[in-house]
């Protein structure tokens, strides 16, 4: 069997990351020996039992892909500077190794972009020009990539997750992998019928500084006074648009934390300023070994989804669920004009309650349209999802 090295972002407790490497194992697990790269890696075999996992130690690394037949950069949206400076340089690491061996290197359904930095913009024209392989989740990424000079071997193709394997559950179970009564009671808020509670997939936001290593400001909470008060106005905009879901709409609001650890603390901050509401009981639902599966029902079983993660509104398309999305980034961005759905975004930087309250009236009004966009959609990005795999096979003989 061939060997494939794959480094992504497995590791961080993110479910779309995660869902990502388990379609990647679901489509090649057969036909290639597949080591992942993890920043985790217990958490990684626990999520992906039966994968290879090496720690992203310097060493171990370069060790596997001296003895691999194909690097696989993806998938994600790696290749930026938006959130740190630094992400281009730590992404390309490996990949700088690969070449210098001569193997095989495939970017792999990723989105490229933004990158404002010259230095960044210089890395990766120089390391990604003569890449075998490179296929674009999205139209934007593949511009900017031309913008650069690269343009052979680009495909647009689309997310792996457009082809993941899950099962739709009649009643969303989510296993129970803690014991302590209070998870048990976050967990129960998933197993309502479809149609009860409105799903908010809220992501951490305003808490990052370009020129400082995300892990030094998440370790010492170092936050801009201009950010301060973004992130304030954030939280206070979400817990009116709850209140307003609660008392006008007569919804409870079930929030489920992609990113296991940060997007949970938003949810908490939101629901300490959410007033008393007769008979609501919103609820937080989190885990660190969530899989992808169980986040995938409670956005099935959900009346509709406020979503700002990239992959929640993925997952949506996959599960038919109306959405209203909080664009707060270039690749939100272009999924939702991907898939048509730009008319029910909203954008962070410049959101109030007001705009948001009226882009849920708006998404309720088109209801009906909506769902007929999702279900066309997801056909059509599943079919092109499968290029990836075509592109790649055909490569590899």
């Amino acid at each position: 069997m061939k060997k494939i090295v794959i480094h992504g972002c497995t590791g961080l407790k993110n479910s779309g990351d995660e869902a990502i490497l388990q379609t990647i194992i679901q489509q090649y697990g057969e036909e290639y020996d597949i080591t992942v790269i993890s920043r985790a890696p217990e958490y990684t075999r626990q999520m992906h039992p039966g994968v290879k996992v090496i720690p992203d130690e310097k060493q171990a690394c370069q060790n596997a892909i001296r003895q691999c037949d194909l690097f696989l950069l993806g998938g994600g949206g790696l290749l930026q500077d938006e959130t740190t400076v630094f992400n281009v340089s730590v992404w390309l690491r490996y990949l700088k190794y690969a070449k210098k061996l001569g193997k095989k290197i495939c970017v792999y359904a990723n989105s490229v972009g933004p990158v404002k930095v010259k230095w960044n913009r210089y890395l990766v024209r120089k390391h990604l020009k003569d890449v075998d392989l490179i296929t674009l989740r999205d139209k934007d990424s593949a511009l900017l990539l031309k913008e650069l000079g690269i343009t052979q071997q680009v495909q647009v193709t689309a997310d792996p997750v457009f082809s993941l394997k899950w099962s739709l559950e009649e009643r969303n179970t989510v296993q129970e992998k803690q014991q302590e009564a209070s998870q048990m009671a976050q967990k129960e808020s998933a197993r309502k019928d479809k149609g009860e509670y409105v799903c908010m997939a809220l992501r951490h936001w305003f808490d990052m500084i370009p020129f400082i290593p995300v892990k030094i400001c998440n370790k010492f909470g170092i936050r801009s006074a201009k950010n301060k008060k973004r992130y304030e106005r954030y939280i206070q905009t979400m817990a009116e648009t709850t209140e307003y879901i609660n008392r006008e709409l007569g919804y409870d609001v079930v929030f489920v934390s992609f990113l296991y650890g940060r997007d949970d603390k938003v949810a908490r901050d939101i629901l300490a300023q959410v007033k008393e509401t007769a008979g609501r009981r919103n609820q937080l639902v989190t885990d660190e070994y969530l899989t992808p599966n169980e986040v995938l029902n409670v956005i099935a079983h959900a009346r509709f989804l406020v979503g700002m993660r990239l992959h929640s509104v993925i997952y949506a398309i996959r599960t038919h669920t109306p959405m209203v999305i909080l664009d707060y980034s270039a690749k939100v961005r272009a999924m939702a004009k991907l898939n048509r759905l730009s008319d029910y975004c909203v954008d962070v930087n410049t959101m109030d309650t007001q705009g948001v309250k009226e882009a849920i009236r708006r998404m309720l009004a088109k209801e009906e349209e909506l769902k007929n966009i999702i279900c066309e959609q997801e056909k059509i990005m599943q079919e092109q999802e499968q290029k990836n795999k075509a592109l790649l096979s055909q490569w590899m003989k």
